[in-house]
């Protein structure tokens, strides 16, 4: 999560740049929205280690309004690239869940 926040953000702020050379408030719109949405992803990024039942709702819920707003902007490439990242961490949350972890104590 840490590294789609990472790309996410940084994506959002050259497309914010884009407005400096085109005058239009296309890019300034997707650039804000992927902006937000990569401070969203580093956010739950945390709460992942703490594996919660519900951080999976989270991740799916942004990488569904991410890769949405993406379709809908056009930016279908970028779907191609999030959607599967999303995906791999969901289900490394979800086979981590399963494995219990080791007990110590010689009993």
């Amino acid at each position: 999560m840490v590294l789609a926040g990472a790309i996410q953000i940084y994506s959002g702020y050259q497309l914010y740049q884009m407005t400096i050379i085109f005058s239009d408030s296309f890019f300034l719109i997707v650039g804000t929205l992927w902006v937000i949405f990569g401070l969203l992803s580093l956010c739950t990024s945390p709460i992942i280690w703490q594996q919660k039942s519900w951080v999976t709702k989270i991740i799916a819920g942004i990488g569904v309004a991410f890769c949405g707003t993406s379709v809908i902007f056009g930016y279908y490439l970028v779907v191609v690239f999030f959607a599967p990242l999303y995906w791999a961490v969901i289900d490394y949350i979800r086979t981590s869940r399963e494995i219990q972890p080791l007990d110590w104590h010689d009993n």
